[in-house]
Formats: C-alpha cells, sequence, structure tokens
C-alpha cells in the first residue's frame, strides 16, 4: 500500500487547522479545527494526540465489536480531552474539531469512525463515493429533502456544524466497516 498525505490551508484562512494521523499502514486521521473560532489548530492537534494515545490496543483487535468499542472510546476520550481544554482556558473557549480515522486491519475491510465534515471517500471502478455523512445544517437539511445539491453548495449556513469534537462534553460518533477490493483507493 502505497501512502501519501498533504493539507492546505485553504483559500479562506491565514492559518492551517488541519492535523493528521499516519501510522502506517494501518492507522489514519485527519482533523479540522473549526475555522474561524478559538485556537482550531489546537482542538486538532490535541484531538489527534489523544486519538492516537487511546488506539495503541487498536492493532491487537481482531473483531469488528472489538474495533468498533476501541475506536469510539479513543473518539470519547479525545473529546473529553479537548472539551476540559475549552472550558479551563479562557482563550480556548469554543474550539473544536472534525475528525475521520480509517483503520485498515489487512482483514479486507476497512473501519472508520467520523464526526463532523472531514470526509472518506472510496473510489473505485473510476467512482468516487463519500462513504461518511456529514454532520452539518445543510446535510440534514439535503437528508429532508428541503433543499437540493445545487442549492446546497452556495446555501449560506453550509459550513454550519452539527457535531464536533470538544464543543460540548458528551460526541455521538459514527462508526462503519466495508469491505475493501483490490485496487481500491
Amino acid at each position: 500500500m502505497q501512502v501519501i498525505s498533504r493539507t492546505h490551508v485553504g483559500l479562506v484562512r491565514e492559518n492551517n487547522e488541519d492535523a493528521l494521523l499516519v501510522r502506517e499502514p494501518y492507522l489514519f486521521a485527519v482533523a479540522d479545527g473549526m475555522g474561524g473560532y478559538a485556537a482550531g489548530e489546537i482542538a486538532s492537534r490535541s484531538t489527534i494526540k489523544a486519538f492516537e494515545a487511546a488506539t495503541h490496543s487498536l492493532r491487537h483487535e481482531q473483531e469488528e465489536q472489538n474495533i468498533r468499542k476501541v475506536m469510539l472510546e479513543a473518539f470519547d476520550k479525545a473529546n473529553t480531552h479537548v472539551f476540559k481544554m475549552a472550558v479551563s482556558n479562557e482563550s480556548y473557549s469554543g474550539m473544536g474539531t472534525t475528525m475521520t480515522a480509517l483503520y485498515l486491519p489487512g482483514d479486507g475491510h476497512g473501519y472508520c469512525c467520523h464526526v463532523g465534515d472531514s470526509r472518506l471517500y472510496l473510489f473505485r471502478d473510476d467512482k468516487l463515493e463519500q462513504l461518511t455523512h456529514d454532520h452539518t445544517l445543510v446535510a440534514d437539511l439535503k437528508e429532508q429533502g428541503k433543499i437540493t445539491d445545487e442549492e446546497a453548495f452556495v446555501h449560506p449556513q453550509r459550513n454550519i456544524l452539527l457535531q464536533a469534537l470538544g464543543v460540548e462534553e458528551t460526541v455521538k460518533a459514527d462508526f462503519f466497516s466495508f469491505r475493501l477490493q483490490e485496487g481500491d483507493r
């Protein structure tokens, strides 16, 4: 497997609030601090560090239920860590981050844990498919049939997150698995 990672500040912000975890060949995560809020870059980096520290046992797990438990607990620990930072330091008040993590144990499956709007895509047979569901106001409006894809793209509230790590005392992360095929990206 070949792994390439890169982040970019984007077109709007002056500082890069992305943080990456690349623990080859099996664990990957991206966190993106909430732009426009206090300390987004600190939230994303702290989340990645806390998540990594809580997933060391993951490499020894074989059963999906155990993988699920470790990944969800790691998201909870990362959330708690960032939330405590935010409430204990006024300059961090309101900080938060999204995070998407992918575990590839080599059993023909991918395991994903996700909060926010950082995305996991699967490129297979010349088709790109978004695997994660954005935790945003616009994604919910689309799902309810209240706006179209075209309207979502230009919606004035398209960046409003409904869920992020570190913002609330608890968080409900999504977890799912999927089968891998040779040639998947």
